[in-house]
């Protein structure tokens, strides 16, 4: 069976069947980094798919149930970190593997991603210390000595467009790949409401006050893909830039007014490249 290729949702569970549930998929995670193989394999996908990921040859730590897909379990491993994939797999990160996974399978690797994150930081009560157990029926884990249960850490966020009649606001971090733009975003604080963290997010990141902040019904489920080594970001920069762009005739134009960097300030067009300083 093509894993890729099957149209199913996903059923999300925590508890494994009992039994023998045959080839399974498995998200292995070493660091931030996710096992693939460097052919596609018989049935169709690049993630490992064996009854049990003993057959892989990397040590690894307890895995996580998934859910499934169609009939097709699904997994998620933390590798050692000294484990060494064998001759026919890589480890990639989860932008480079945007577009290669199908959209379901990408989604699924993100929350795989951030189930392994969270267990590698709860193995020990945040209270008093001792040694946690999984929880028998939810995805958690409980002291054995005073009863406190950690789950998986939800942080609510909120995402914005700026606007002003028909220009829009983008900005650009100094981590951000050359050529490459986000309308504002960030995380909501504890006794925020949605609203006001809108109105904090764009007084910290570029400085401006905003009215009329209007809540659009709906959510967007955001998967966390951390950078990693193999991504084109910059290191210890800080810069923040703006662009005031024009909708005209269903094209974008104008360029971007650069910020300070702390060392120079620069200007640049929608590419990215600099134009002037």
């Amino acid at each position: 069976m093509n894993w890729d290729a099957l149209q199913a949702p996903f059923e999300h569970a925590v508890v494994a069947p009992e039994g023998d549930l045959g080839e399974c998929i498995f998200f292995a995670f070493q660091g931030d980094l996710l096992l693939v193989s460097k052919e596609r394999h018989d049935h169709g996908g690049i993630l490992p798919r064996v009854r049990s990921f003993d057959e892989i040859g990397m040590p690894f730590r307890e895995p996580h149930y998934l859910g499934s897909r169609s009939g097709v379990h699904s997994f998620t491993v933390d590798l050692e970190d000294d484990a060494k994939p064998p001759a026919d797999m890589a480890l990639h990160g989860l932008r480079m593997l945007y577009g290669v996974l199908d959209e379901t399978t990408f989604q699924l690797a993100g929350r795989a991603f951030q189930i392994v994150n969270w267990d590698r930081t709860h193995h020990f009560c945040g209270r008093c210390g001792t040694a946690a157990d999984y929880h028998k029926s939810d995805r958690a884990r409980q002291c054995p000595r005073c009863g406190l249960l950690s789950f998986p850490r939800v942080s609510p966020a909120v995402i914005t467009l700026i606007h002003r009649g028909d220009e829009f606001v983008l900005a650009r971090n100094g981590r951000f790949p050359k050529g490459r733009y986000s309308i504002i975003a960030g995380f909501v604080e504890a006794g925020e409401t949605l609203e006001e963290g809108v109105a904090r997010e764009i007084r910290e990141e570029i400085g401006i006050e905003v009215t009329d902040i209007t809540f659009d019904a709906g959510t967007l489920t955001y998967r966390y893909i951390p950078p990693t080594s193999q991504t084109n970001w910059g290191k210890g920069t800080t810069s923040s830039m703006i662009a005031l762009l024009r909708v005209k005739d269903g094209t974008m134009t104008g360029t971007l007014s650069g910020l300070s960097d702390g060392e120079t300030s620069y200007d640049y067009a929608l590419t990215g490249e600099r134009t002037s300083s």
